[in-house]
């Protein structure tokens, strides 16, 4: 469980208990982020993915990158519009922006990153990670 929250698994239980279907959407290599969403029981995840030669992986990453913009961009070639977001850096901001409801994920050897300070300017909730 190394780097998950603490509040991570009850508020995915809570979702689910609701009825929503959760996803892990990260600028992270899909091998990490997939190895995250097992841990947490989550099926649906947008991550980055290294493109293939040969079957080999490649340093080259495939377009559109999930980060910013583009995390907004992957949710909606899906169809996807999130009821819910949680981020904890500046690229997650466009995503938070899109959700109905969001929070944001405080990292305590950053607390002041400049998400942080967009939630503060916003009144959107901020949880210390």
């Amino acid at each position: 469980s190394g780097r998950l929250f603490p509040f991570t698994r009850p508020l995915l239980r809570a979702f689910r208990g609701a009825g929503y279907v959760p996803w892990l959407v990260s600028a992270s290599p899909r091998w990490i982020v997939e190895a995250a969403a097992r841990q947490l029981g989550v099926a649906h995840v947008i991550a980055v993915d290294c493109e293939l030669e040969a079957g080999v992986l490649t340093p080259r990453i495939q377009r559109p990158v999930p980060a910013g913009e583009g995390k907004v961009g992957q949710l909606k070639q899906r169809g996807l519009a999130p009821v819910f977001a949680a981020g904890n850096g500046e690229l997650d901001l466009p995503m938070l922006e899109l959700a109905t409801a969001r929070m944001v994920v405080a990292p305590w050897d950053d607390p002041g990153n400049s998400l942080v300070k967009a939630a503060v300017r916003r009144g959107w909730p901020i949880q210390r990670g």
